[in-house]
């Protein structure tokens, strides 16, 4: 094998290709969508088996930059860290699909004042 790197052939790898990858979550998807993409996030990062500590830093690299921006505005750097892969997907989806009527989201449009 070593010979074979010194003619300039790799060996093939086991690592899936981060081109691979699902698309970035954003904001915009539906509920449906964002199953979807947790599903894939969740095969994805079973089949690139990286330790969670790794993993969790991709999900949130898979998600749109406005959602990183909130991600980052309620967590540290090391409180997102000490998180599980699930407890990162469970956050992302818990941030982006609060369950409230039309009436509410009025509410709490109309409560808002400027500073």
């Amino acid at each position: 094998m070593v010979a074979l790197n010194t003619r300039g052939y790799a060996a093939p790898t086991s690592q899936v290709p981060l081109s691979a990858a699902p698309e970035k979550y954003d904001l915009d998807m539906t509920p449906a969508a964002f199953r979807s993409w947790k599903w894939s996030m969740d095969c994805w990062l079973l089949l690139c088996k990286w330790p969670w500590q790794k993993a969790v830093h991709h999900v949130r690299l898979l998600c749109a930059p406005h959602l990183q921006r909130a991600l980052d505005a309620r967590f540290t750097f090391d409180q997102w860290s000490a998180r599980t892969q699930q407890e990162a997907l469970d956050t992302i989806g818990n941030l982006v699909l609060r369950s409230s009527s039309q009436a509410v989201q009025w509410a709490e449009f109309f409560s808002v004042s400027q500073g």
